[in-house]
């Protein structure tokens, strides 16, 4: 999938390769959510590490990846915080999104899954009257939201 021009790798094909490679890890991280409710930790880790050497090494910036995995590094700050009240493993998904949206795009995602999870909560709160404590799995809304994202970059939005 990397093509070589003159002597070099393409930017846009490893941009590609890492988007793509992330967008099957959390569909895999998604289906792994909402079954156990519980996300593997080294997979993550290893497409954080791969992913951020191979963009480095392809001139991308150490600035805008380092601030996109920052956003991730929050989520795990205020999950440690609120004691569990957000997955320490939801840090480690955004870091790993982080490295190919930087931290605009990562901060996008964010949004949008914070805003269709609270959606469907309340929904769920509504209609099959789940309580506060009830555990939702977070995943399946960050991979509708980071195609969202891909979707709108694609098209220029």
């Amino acid at each position: 999938m990397l093509e070589v021009w003159d002597g070099g790798v393409n930017m846009e094909s490893v941009l590609l390769s890492v988007r793509i490679a992330v967008g099957i890890y959390l569909i895999i991280m998604a289906v792994i959510d909402f079954k156990e409710k519980e996300i593997p930790l080294l997979p993550g880790l290893i497409l954080l590490g791969t992913s951020a050497v191979l963009l480095l090494v392809c001139g991308d910036s150490l600035m805008m990846i380092s601030l996109g995995v920052g956003v991730g590094l929050f989520i795990y700050a205020v999950s440690r915080i609120s004691r569990g009240g957000i997955g320490a493993a939801d840090g480690l998904v955004y870091a790993v999104t982080g490295v190919c949206l930087g931290f605009y795009g990562n901060l996008e995602l964010l949004l949008i899954s914070l805003l269709m999870a609270a959606f469907v909560g309340g929904a769920l709160m509504i209609i099959k009257k789940v309580g506060r404590k009830y555990r939702m799995p977070f995943v399946p809304f960050t991979l509708a939201g980071y195609i969202l994202v891909m979707m709108a970059q694609s098209t220029g939005g």
